[in-house]
């Protein structure tokens, strides 16, 4: 930046300022913005007081709301586990711990309810207090969680069931880990 101011008819003072650092730090700047307002995980910067002081278009869009309506809202509006009482309690756990890894529900503009798994930290930015959470939804994984626990008990029941005899027993020592009881019925026991 060159400022040119004149003294008189016929002299000038220069004033130069290398603003290549400036430039710098506001590119640096600009990146990471970007990086966090399209990273794949939902990410909230929220005050002390619940209010959402910051949301990526993740979050916009997993919740279906605008940016500028979350930004006017509070965690209890899309999060019915922390009304008011229970945001108290998480944030003296968060002061104690600086950071959780939780699951809640999360409530999309239309009302609908889903499973998420939340990373929150708590922070010191220019003297105030600040809860920075990613958010990631795990309805895919619930399900499969379900899938696997409903596939476990059809296996036990058929294992536990079967008129022959199975033993399970680890190796090399071929020490018995678990028999059915069609199992222990051959061995007499």
């Amino acid at each position: 930046l060159i400022q040119i101011a004149p003294t008189d008819s016929y002299s000038y003072i220069f004033s130069i300022v290398d603003l290549t650092q400036q430039k710098k730090d506001a590119e640096d700047l600009a990146f990471y913005k970007f990086a966090l307002d399209h990273a794949r995980d939902s990410l909230l910067g929220v005050g002390v007081d619940a209010r959402i002081l910051y949301a990526n278009d993740s979050a916009s869009q997993s919740l279906d709301y605008a940016k500028d309506e979350l930004l006017t809202m509070k965690v209890a509006d899309i999060d019915p586990v922390y009304p008011q009482e229970k945001w108290l309690d998480l944030l003296a756990t968060l002061r104690q711990q600086h950071s959780l890894v939780f699951e809640s529900i999360q409530k999309k503009k239309d009302g609908t309810l889903f499973p998420v798994e939340i990373s929150a930290n708590l922070h010191w930015y220019h003297g105030e207090e600040y809860i920075f959470a990613f958010i990631r939804d795990i309805t895919f994984r619930k399900q499969m969680t379900k899938e696997l626990v409903k596939s476990q008990g059809l296996l036990n029941a058929s294992f536990m069931q079967s008129p022959s005899g199975i033993i399970i027993a680890d190796a090399p020592d071929v020490k018995i880990k678990i028999a059915n009881p069609a199992a222990l019925g051959i061995r007499g026991t």
